[in-house]
């Protein structure tokens, strides 16, 4: 089904910044969702150990630190990355519970 350039623009919305897409279009193509962007920027399932949200920051502990790409999350929406030892908690701001349950689906 065709979608009118309305709806296409509202899918597509950008509020401060933040994509409130879960398929991100670019030149009239599908590109990868912001969940999987940072789904491979903390190296994929195998390198994850847990995932949790609150209210602004998705948690996650991990298995290797050197799988976690700091700039790819930037780049992927984070306001801020921290990781301490196998720990990480990355600011994505109030939309982080909505993307910590569509990382959630990616299972």
């Amino acid at each position: 089904m065709k979608h009118s350039f309305l709806a296409k623009y509202c899918e597509n919305m950008v509020l401060f910044g933040l994509s409130l897409t879960k398929g991100l279009i670019r030149n009239g193509e599908a590109i990868m969702s912001q969940a999987q962007e940072i789904l491979n920027a903390l190296g994929g399932w195998d390198n994850l150990t847990d995932l949790q949200h609150c209210i602004t920051r998705i948690r996650v502990d991990f298995k290797d630190d050197s799988k976690i790409d700091e700039a790819a999350l930037r780049k992927a929406g984070a306001f801020g990355v921290v990781v301490v030892g196998s720990h990480a908690q990355i600011v994505m701001g109030p939309q982080a519970e909505e993307i910590a349950e569509e990382i959630n689906t990616l299972k």
